[in-house]
C-alpha cells in the first residue's frame, strides 16, 4: 500500500538527519537513505511534523526550504550532495500545541508566516475524560478513574494559566508521561513507599516552577486538586507536606 501521508514526530532532541535522511554504508557503497520529509517532497506526499514546536527553532528553519515557493523548482537537501524537483502534490502540515504548553517554543516568523492557522476546537472534558481512560489501558491494571481525574485537573489547571502565567499548560502527552510514571511505582511500590497518584500530579506540576513561585502556585492549585481528585482539605495538605 503506497501511503499519501508521512508523519513524523519531533521533539527537543531532533535534529536534521531525522526528517531529511542520513548517509549509511550499505553494499560497500556510501549510500544516503531519504527521511520522510524528503520522500514526500520527491514523492508529492503530504508531510505532516507532529508536536512540531517542541524542536528547537534551529531545527524549525531548516524547514524553510520545504515550505518556501519552491515546488517545481531544484532544491538542494541537505547529505544528498545533489539537487531534487519538489512535487507540485507535495504539503506540509504542522500540528503542534499552543506556546504556553509545557515544552513548546516560538515558530521562527520566516516560517510561521507560510503557515494557514487551524485552531482545534476546544476539547470538552468528557472528551479529555475518555482519551485519559484509554491512556490509562495502554498500562496492564492502568486505572481509569485517576487518569480521568488527572485529565480533570489539567484542563482546571489550564484555565489557571491564564491568571498566573508562570504555570506552564498541560497537553495530553504531560497526561501520558504521568500515567506511566504511576504505573512504574504501583510495579516497584517496594521503593515508592507512601508516594500516592497526587504526589506525582504535585512533583510534576513543580517540577517546571521557578523556586521563588512555588508558594503561589501551591495556593492556586490547592483546590484544583481537591476538586479533580475529591479530596478534603486534610489530604490536600498530607500531599503537599
Amino acid at each position: 500500500i503506497n501511503p499519501s501521508f508521512l508523519l513524523h514526530s519531533f521533539h527537543s532532541g531532533t535534529n536534521l538527519s531525522h526528517f531529511y535522511g542520513t548517509m549509511t554504508f550499505q553494499n560497500s557503497n556510501i549510500e544516503f537513505n531519504d527521511g520522510p520529509l524528503t520522500e514526500s517532497l520527491k514523492k508529492g506526499l503530504v508531510f505532516i511534523a507532529d508536536e512540531f514546536n517542541l524542536a528547537p527553532q534551529s531545527v524549525m528553519k531548516s524547514v524553510s526550504l520545504a515550505i518556501n515557493p519552491t515546488i517545481g523548482h531544484q532544491v538542494y537537501i541537505p547529505g544528498i550532495d545533489n539537487f531534487i524537483n519538489i512535487s507540485s502534490s507535495f504539503h506540509f502540515i504542522a500540528c503542534q500545541n499552543e506556546i504556553g504548553t509545557l515544552g513548546r517554543n516560538e515558530i521562527p516568523d520566516s516560517i510561521e508566516r507560510h503557515f494557514i492557522i487551524i485552531k482545534y476546537p476546544q476539547a470538552e472534558t468528557t472528551d479529555i475524560e475518555k482519551i485519559c481512560a484509554k491512556i490509562a489501558n495502554i498500562y496492564p491494571g492502568g486505572n481509569e478513574n485517576i487518569a480521568k481525574n488527572i485529565g480533570k485537573y489539567m484542563m482546571k489547571l489550564n484555565e489557571k494559566n491564564l491568571e498566573i502565567n508562570s504555570i506552564p499548560r498541560w497537553s495530553l502527552r504531560d497526561i501520558a508521561k504521568l500515567t506511566k510514571r504511576i504505573f512504574r511505582t504501583n510495579n516497584n511500590i517496594a521503593n515508592f513507599d507512601g508516594i500516592t497518584p497526587y504526589h506525582h500530579v504535585l512533583f510534576y506540576t513543580l517540577s517546571s516552577i521557578h523556586p521563588g513561585e512555588i508558594d503561589t502556585v501551591l495556593e492556586a492549585i490547592n483546590p484544583i486538586m481537591k476538586e479533580a481528585f475529591q479530596l478534603n482539605d486534610f489530604e490536600v495538605n498530607d500531599i503537599i507536606k
